[in-house]
């Protein structure tokens, strides 16, 4: 007993003497209220110990006697010390703190007696309060059943957190007995098991929320159990790609559920999309879907069911299936075109084939090469196979066109062809674009024309072509283009380049049996007519060479390092004491001795006595 009685001792002087006396969050739990603490006062909160958020809050803090001489109260709150001016000392036992628009969810309340005579301060006790909201009505109630399962499970949405320990209930009303049931639920769901309800029962449901501030309830939910039942989840069983008689996906679903008269669908989105399509499956009797989906593709299919009587409630997506669907032949025309090299004696010409990838969605599969071919008596007669996306080939006198096409392990896509040889070039024929511009941007450049005038053809498309200044030197790939729609006259040339590096931007229109001769930029940049004074921009004539600032460039240097090795030299025969004096002793030769003179005799000077007899000569002869 006797140890029993000290442990007791030891315990009340430790919560006595920590802030940490009080410690009991009641706000947001389910704690039971604390247990009677020894103080020497007393600490308490107004209006009430739970107040709603936002208003004012009074502290009072009371030692019925001095804790020690000269004592002075003082309060902590959240264990940060309140400064002496926003405290009211009501008396030297007695201090009130006012806290305007408080909105602290639970705050602890500690106050102390200040002892000088001490080194440390004396509890007088503390507390705790919470500020927190009324429970917000509960909306959006529903319950449900799912197949093959136990219990009734119903939702709702509380509304905002109220920081308060808030009770949920669930009543239930059967409405053919009028019985009543109670079940306690968390925060927004509760679970009821079937074993409480008479089948074939209908019900009314409320939940109602509680706490310190006050109560509310939902609106009643009237219920047919029969009706709220969610089938078993659907299965993808299958999906396969056909190629006869066209490319299709088909997927094959099972349902699993032992209910009638549901209703299913199905969603599909490629995996690297956010979207997703639905789409609902009303014959269900087969239990398959057949989709055009793009070849070489990933997508992701799901399946859900529900009753068709209620209409409400689905049951979960099915667990997802991810699926590749085959290569298929290219479904797009390449976009090609041509630069034009020399003629040969024999009339056959050097022509460069450009060649313009597929899209992913066009090449439905992986290109493995390209096929450049013409057609000689009838039969088609290849030219170049290659992986890469521009050719040169020579093509025959006899040729117009050239045909390219892509494969992929399925097949060609269908033969683009481009005209490499015309018999005529004439304006009246296939009219060329006209008053093409230019206007430098941050990122680029845009080109802008205007149509072929008096055109009685249907322009295609045009081709914007732009070429690299040093391209005549180095190799083809230096020449780009873009192939623009014919109902458009303007175009944005995104990549990274600056006038100042092209010569050569030229305009086309293409025709359904010929090409236009170009039309080339007639309104440049500064920087461009910098480098054209004369405004022509244009195929630069072979006899024109860019200028070459190489002799330049050499004969700069060349000083330079003249400069540099004179300079070492000089300072390295300075340095030496015989080349100083031999430089000491040529300077005096040719020096005037009187300026080598201590103290210079200057009618010595040969200069001043030809001075003097010039000067007696002139007085002579002026006598005379």
């Amino acid at each position: 007993m006797m140890f029993t009685a000290k442990v007791l001792w030891v315990l009340n002087i430790l919560l006595c003497t920590f802030d940490r006396v009080l410690l009991f969050d009641r706000c947001s739990s389910t704690a039971k209220k604390p247990g009677i603490v020894w103080c020497a006062g007393q600490v308490w909160t107004e209006p009430a110990q739970v107040i709603p958020m936002g208003q004012t809050v009074s502290v009072n803090c009371h030692s019925p006697t001095e804790l020690c001489k000269k004592a002075k109260l003082y309060i902590k709150l959240n264990d940060v010390r309140v400064e002496d001016r926003f405290l009211s000392f009501i008396n030297k036992t007695t201090v009130q703190l006012q806290l305007q628009d408080f909105n602290a969810p639970f705050s602890i309340v500690v106050c102390y007696a200040s002892c000088p005579q001490q080194t440390y301060d004396e509890v007088v006790c503390g507390t705790e309060f919470c500020m927190g909201h009324l429970p917000e009505r509960p909306v959006n109630l529903a319950c449900f059943i799912y197949e093959h399962s136990n219990n009734m499970r119903c939702t709702w949405d509380p509304g905002k957190d109220t920081h308060l320990n808030t009770r949920y209930n669930l009543y239930l009303k059967s409405l053919q007995t009028d019985e009543n049931n109670i079940f306690p639920s968390s925060s927004h769901f509760c679970v009821i098991p079937l074993t409480s309800l008479q089948k074939n029962q209908n019900v009314s449901i409320q939940v109602y929320a509680e706490n310190d501030l006050g109560a509310v309830h939902s609106d009643p939910l009237h219920v047919d159990l029969t009706e709220i039942e969610i089938p078993a989840t659907p299965a993808i069983t299958q999906v396969e790609t056909v190629d006869y008689p066209a490319f299709m996906t088909v997927i094959k679903w099972e349902k699993q559920t032992a209910l009638g008269d549901t209703h299913c669908e199905e969603r599909h989105k490629e995996m690297t999309s956010e979207t997703w399509l639905v789409r609902e499956l009303i014959t269900e009797k087969d239990h398959y879907t057949e989709y055009n989906l793009d070849a070489n593709t990933k997508y992701e299919f799901q399946v859900r069911c529900k009753l068709i009587q209620a209409g409400k409630f689905w049951s979960a997506w099915s667990k997802p299936i991810i699926y590749m669907t085959p290569e298929a032949e290219p479904s797009s025309v390449l976009d090609v075109w041509r630069y034009l090299g020399p003629n040969y004696p024999n009339g056959s010409q050097e022509v460069t084939i450009l060649i313009k990838p597929l899209h992913p969605k066009e090449s439905r599969g992986q290109i493995l090469g390209y096929k450049v071919f013409c057609e000689i008596q009838g039969k088609n007669t290849s030219l170049c196979n290659t992986t890469e996306t521009k050719c040169k080939i020579l093509v025959p006198p006899t040729v117009t066109y050239v045909f390219v096409t892509a494969q992929n392990s399925k097949g060609s896509s269908k033969p683009a062809n481009v005209t490499v040889n015309q018999q005529s070039f004439n304006s009246q024929d296939f009219p060329p674009p006209t008053h093409a511009q230019i206007r430098d941007e941050l990122k680029g450049i845009s080109i802008m024309w205007e149509p072929p005038v008096y055109s009685e053809k249907p322009v295609l498309w045009f081709v914007v072509e732009w070429t690299y200044a040093g391209w005549h030197s180095h190799h083809h790939h230096d020449i780009l283009w873009k192939k623009v729609p014919s109902w458009n006259t303007t175009t944005y040339m995104s990549e990274d380049i600056r006038m100042k590096s092209y010569f050569s931007i030229l305009v086309y229109a293409v025709y359904h049996d010929g090409i236009s001769k170009a039309c080339s930029v007639q309104s440049h940049p500064d920087d461009l007519l910098k480098r054209f004074p004369d405004g022509h921009v244009g195929n630069t004539p072979e006899s024109m060479s860019p200028v070459s600032y190489d002799n330049e460039i050499g004969v700069l240097l060349g000083i330079g390092v003249g400069v540099a090795l004179l300079s070492l030299i000089l300072l390295a025969l300075i340095s030496k004491k015989s080349f100083r004096k031999r430089v000491s002793t040529v300077l005096i030769s040719v020096t005037p001795k009187w300026l080598l003179e201590d103290y210079p005799q200057v009618q010595k000077s040969s200069v001043i006595t030809m001075l003097q007899k010039f000067i007696c000569r002139s007085r002579s002869n002026s006598e005379n």
